[in-house]
């Protein structure tokens, strides 16, 4: 989904703008099928936290956020004050009525599993401050995404240190401005809580564009967050980040990413990163004490990461376009695969896409997305012993309706038809929502809305 603003951003508003409410959201709902009509797939590569969303998303799904400014009244502090909650809910968008209440369900082997239809969660819950220390800076604290940042082909968060914390931000240094912040995850299952400690410069000129540099400290310490014992392994480990923007033309810019994370944001187990994203940052690197092996194991792990996003609106006429390209690789430093004698290999992961989108009239277009994800090493195979790689190429076409044509304009309605294939070590482990176990390529058609405010 498409970041929304920080709060801290539209602090600086609120004096001038005077508004004390503000209600903001993202949604995105639908239907579709397969093409035996059974419950419609969605289709993601094996070990690749993300997949290319386009005519490929099996849910509804929500964020609702409410804003409150405290607006100064003429001739008082210029100290400007704003709180905000954020909810999200989701459903499987298989039926009218979807409740909370727990579900039982028995697969054919027998296993029993307990989820629920519709799931709310608490995503934000702070208050920020603007003007304490300086005109343009913020003190915050609470619950929040922090300065997120996204690939929207992906729905992909490829640095998100969000949760919560307490931070001050868009301090005036030099040319820029400095961001400090701390957050704390606590992880459902037990183990030590993880506390990440980040640093960020953003805002800085170089020439060709703007510079945003980031690093992070993270640890976990020795005992459980549940109950005080000194049950594990003490980890640490850092990780830094440069991002650079550039406007090319007027309707051409791109985006560059280069990450580094080591120990902690390092690698864990057959995860795809630890590093701070979807797949990292909320606890989990429950070292037992005495597993020294495992902990140097996971010292001396590496995350490297490489994404270029480059856009185009009306690159010529009537056709824009939005594309991505992302290489990663993860070391796992010797670790061992669990139940097995095998060590983990080396994860490299190659994702590369593009969503050309071609204007037929003011309020009508055709958009498609190809998408080709190749993972190396993504798949145990316990009756070779060996690792698999897994390969994944989607295509879709969906004519769309919208107030206007661009990459980023919502309300979007669309119709999509999306074909997909993959390998044949993929099978039976490539779909989400429906089983084509025997199978290496699979079709689905539906309509999605999409919008936010």
């Amino acid at each position: 989904m498409k970041t929304f603003q920080a709060l801290s951003l539209l602090l600086p508003l609120v004096a001038t703008e005077a508004l004390a409410f503000e209600y903001h959201g993202y949604l995105r709902s639908g239907t579709g099928f397969g093409e035996r009509g059974h419950d419609q797939p969605c289709f993601q590569v094996p070990g690749a936290p993300e997949k290319f969303r386009l005519g490929n998303e099996c849910d509804t799904y929500i964020e609702t956020s409410f804003l409150h400014n405290w607006v100064p009244k003429e001739g008082e502090s210029t100290t400007t004050w704003g709180g905000k909650v954020t909810l999200a809910l989701q459903s499987n968008a298989h039926r009218d009525w979807e409740p909370t209440t727990p579900n039982a369900k028995t697969d054919a082997s027998g296993a029993v599993s307990v989820s629920s239809e519709f799931t709310v969660a608490l995503r934000e819950a702070f208050v920020a401050a603007t003007g304490v220390l300086s005109p343009k800076s913020s003190i915050w604290i609470g619950k929040r995404f922090y300065r997120r940042k996204d690939v929207h082909m992906l729905d992909f968060y490829y640095f998100d240190n969000s949760g919560p914390g307490f931070g001050l931000e868009n301090i005036e240094a030099g040319p820029g401005a400095l961001h400090l912040a701390m957050t704390r995850h606590v992880p459902l299952d037990g183990g030590p809580a993880q506390n990440n400690f980040d640093v960020r410069y953003s805002g800085l000129p170089v020439g060709i564009g703007q510079l945003e540099l980031a690093l992070l400290h993270g640890s976990v310490g020795s005992r459980d967050s549940q109950t005080g014992e000194d049950l594990y392994e003490a980890l640490n480990g850092v990780s830094a980040h440069l991002f650079l923007d550039t406007p090319l033309t007027e309707s051409l810019s791109n985006s560059l990413a280069l990450q580094y994370g080591q120990g902690l944001y390092g690698a864990r187990g057959e995860w795809g990163s630890s590093m701070i994203d979807q797949r990292g940052g909320f606890g989990g690197q429950n070292i037992a004490k005495g597993s020294g092996d495992l902990l140097d194991q996971r010292k001396g792990s590496k995350t490297m990461r490489v994404i270029e996003m480059l856009r185009a609106e009306n690159v010529v006429e009537n056709v824009s376009f939005d594309s991505v390209l992302m290489y990663q690789t993860v070391d796992y430093n010797g670790e061992i695969a669990p139940s097995t004698t095998l060590a983990i290999p080396d994860k490299k992961e190659l994702t590369v896409g593009i969503r050309p989108i071609f204007k037929l009239s003011p309020q009508f277009a055709l958009v498609s997305e190809i998408g080709y994800q190749k993972v190396e090493n993504a798949i145990l195979n316990t009756a070779e012993n060996r690792y698999d790689d897994a390969q994944l190429t989607k295509y879709t076409i969906a004519p769309t309706v919208s107030p206007a044509v661009g990459i980023w304009v919502r309300p979007a309605l669309r119709f999509f038809v999306t074909y997909a294939q993959w390998n044949e070590a993929s099978k039976g482990r490539i779909l989400q929502g429906a089983a084509q176990s025997d199978e290496t390529a699979g079709l689905s058609a539906g309509a999605q809305v999409e919008a936010w405010w």
